[in-house]
């Protein structure tokens, strides 16, 4: 069983209810104003899969821990450059070996969702929930609206996925 308390992931024996292992996260705070949970895990859960344990991090930091060991396989930070604050606040989703998160932002911020190769953390894609010029969907916004600069639509939730059609919906 995997669950996640404070700033620590822990592994516990299912039928024994013994550590196995405890992962410490950095509590060091992120960028960005309103951040000051660092590198705390989500309290929506964990995404088991491929001898991984896949964590969404208060930081916007997702992580792959050896399931085995807790030993930190992968680390990517899905924040924008500059870093601002934008957190993994919803459990990831695993399929077909591709991992699905989405990023719930700081006022002012739009929300993303992203998809990352669940074993090594690299980025598939990601969208913005308001699309900014040059991005597929903000033809459909009014012209003269500059809603992509200020933000919203926040991803607080888990995507669901169809498999049949091929679908993720967050």
């Amino acid at each position: 069983i995997f669950i996640t308390a404070g700033d620590k992931v822990y592994a516990l024996d299912a039928k024994s209810g013994q550590r196995v292992w405890i992962f410490q996260t950095t509590t060091l705070p992120s960028a960005g104003p309103m951040s000051t949970r660092g590198g705390i895990p989500n309290g929506e859960g964990v995404a088991v899969a491929e001898g991984l344990v896949f964590v969404g991090l208060m930081d916007g930091s997702g992580i792959a821990l050896d399931e085995v060991t807790g030993r930190l396989v992968w680390n990517h930070d899905l924040r924008d450059a500059p870093k601002t604050a934008q957190y993994l606040y919803a459990a990831p989703i695993y399929f077909n070996g591709v991992l699905f998160w989405g990023l719930e932002r700081a006022p002012r911020y739009v929300g993303r969702a992203v998809a990352l190769d669940a074993k090594t953390g690299r980025e598939l894609w990601r969208f913005n929930t308001v699309p900014g010029p040059n991005e597929p969907g903000h033809e459909t916004w009014p012209q003269n609206s500059d809603a992509w600069k200020r933000g919203a639509a926040s991803i607080w939730r888990p995507p669901t996925i169809d498999p049949e059609l091929g679908l993720v919906y967050y």
